[in-house]
């Protein structure tokens, strides 16, 4: 049972031990006490989902208790007691059996996460840090910015495009190791999953694939925004960090069909990367999955962005045409206007003379 829960084939699950009823009855018939609570058990993964199974799952155990325990009386202990006292065996009922009818059934709890994992600042990694690491992407991009403007006058095109591309998986890689260390600061365990330096190297290379392809989407459509629609810009980012925190709130498979996009999306699939390495969840669910999706993002993005610069400096190209164009018209509207007015000036001058020489003549006469 336990191997089906930790292979993910199940949440949770009551497990009842063999021979539970009769050994009660046994019990009850021989004047012996029972442990009820090692009869029933409760398995379940806190690791798999923390929010869910502490909300969900809980409820629902919770839920299945208190109906026993409404039961009990009436189905399990009052049948019990009545066939009891009614044998001709049992002229009397000892402390001990009543003792039996008064202890409640209740769980016995076995989580598969250890119980020192089981703390509200190993959630930081999972669902805030995904938040962290796409406003960094940004952050970079905004910085980068001038000094990328100024190395592309330097540039031949295809060296910048090899340029941009290189400097930032690099500069990814670099924030992701800023961004492990910070968990190490925090005393955040790493070697749930892989012990030794292999938990940090995991952790460091998840973070990695995770911000490439959050600042890759990020980079590129900012690029095109810049050329089209500037003032989208900040629209863009709340709704990218939307579009991918929701589907991690609560299980996919709970939610309408309508999240199932977030499959496919950048920081469920390092979500559950994140909880592999914290939580030592089972390796064989899905992490093949995620890591081909965020290596699909990474190389859709890197293939993509020389295309999205093109796009950009393309239409640069285009505007610095028209305002040279219109530059162009302006002057030339501008000396059309002045040989006009010049011409007046002349024509003015030249009346002014006809009638000064007008009127000399007409002295003289």
């Amino acid at each position: 049972m336990k191997e089906q829960i930790y292979h993910q084939h199940y949440w949770g699950a009551v497990w009842v031990k063999p021979n539970a009823s009769i050994d009660y009855y046994s019990a009850i018939q021989a004047g012996e006490t029972y442990n009820l609570s090692d009869a029933y058990h409760v398995m379940f993964e806190t690791g798999r989902h923390y929010a869910a199974v502490n909300s969900i799952l809980a409820k629902s155990i919770t839920g299945l208790q208190t109906v026993i325990l409404m039961l009990q009386p009436k189905l399990i202990t009052g049948p019990i007691m009545k066939k009891l006292s009614s044998s001709s065996s049992s002229s009397s009922i000892s402390e001990a059996t009543m003792a039996n009818f008064i202890v409640p059934i209740m769980f016995t709890s076995h989580d598969l996460t250890k119980a020192s994992l089981n703390i509200p600042i190993a959630l930081a990694p999972q669902q805030f840090g995904p938040i962290y690491l796409n406003v960094l992407s940004l952050m970079q991009l905004s910085f980068f910015v001038p000094y990328h403007a100024k190395l592309s006058k330097h540039m031949k095109n295809s060296t910048y495009l090899i340029f941009r591309v290189i400097s930032s998986q690099i500069t990814y890689l670099m924030i992701a190791l800023a961004y492990s260390l910070v968990q190490v600061a925090f005393k955040i365990d790493l070697y749930t999953a892989y012990k030794g330096k292999s938990g940090f190297m995991a952790f460091w290379m998840v973070s990695y694939l995770l911000l490439s392809a959050l600042g890759g989407v990020n980079e590129n459509v900012v690029i095109l925004l810049q050329a089209f629609a500037p003032n989208m810009v900040p629209s863009f980012s709340i709704f990218w960090i939307i579009l991918n925190v929701g589907v991690t709130t609560y299980p996919l498979i709970l939610c309408p069909k309508f999240y199932r996009y977030g499959y496919a999306m950048p920081i469920l699939n390092g979500y559950e990367l994140y909880k592999m390495i914290l939580f030592d969840t089972y390796k064989g669910a899905s992490i093949a999955r995620n890591i081909v999706i965020l290596l699909a993002w990474v190389i859709i993005t890197v293939i993509t962005m020389p295309l999205c610069i093109g796009v950009l400096v393309k239409h640069k190209r285009k505007e610095a045409a028209a305002k040279v164009k219109t530059l162009k018209k302006e002057k030339k509207r501008r000396l059309l206007n002045l040989k006009i007015h010049d011409k007046s000036n002349g024509n003015a001058a030249n009346g002014e003379r006809v009638a000064v020489d007008t009127e000399k003549q007409g002295f003289d006469s």
